[in-house]
């Protein structure tokens, strides 16, 4: 068994388990749908790149919502480390969010890919954007200890 010790709390996992940390934050707004931000890490079995595992990413998307559009994908370099931008709609038309998924290779030994998806409706996504981006530009990996 391996030990966790988070920051709120300590468990005792089998040794082959994966932490698959979430952090979520939410924006209330007094509305139906509150905008979200969540923040995940990966790390892949193997080296992969970083267009080969988002691809591997949009296809598992694509199979469980046929209603997925990929409106806009970017690659870029953040902070010296490879990074891709997608934009995404989804649902159906009635109820249509749009979730933009920033995706960064961390690099490092073993891999870690990092994942921010903010989420909000595709009708208040844009009135939201600015604050979606300034947290999502602060973000930074901290060095390996």
């Amino acid at each position: 068994m391996a030990r966790y010790d988070g920051s709120d709390f300590s468990i005792d996992l089998p040794d082959e388990a994966i932490n698959a940390t979430v952090h979520a934050f939410a924006f209330p707004q007094g509305r139906l749908h509150t905008p979200t931000l969540f923040i995940r890490s990966e790390h892949p079995h193997s080296p992969v790149s970083l267009s080969d595992y988002v691809d591997s990413q949009v296809a598992l998307l694509q199979a469980a919502n046929e209603a997925l559009d990929v409106v806009r994908r970017r690659t870029g370099v953040w902070h010296g480390r490879d990074a891709l931008d997608l934009l995404v709609d989804f649902g159906p038309p009635e109820q249509r969010l749009r979730q933009r998924l920033v995706y960064l290779d961390a690099k490092g030994e073993p891999q870690t890919i990092y994942i921010l998806a903010a989420t909000d409706t595709a009708e208040t996504f844009a009135g939201n954007e600015a604050m979606f981006n300034a947290a999502i530009l602060s973000f930074l990996p901290k060095p390996a200890e």
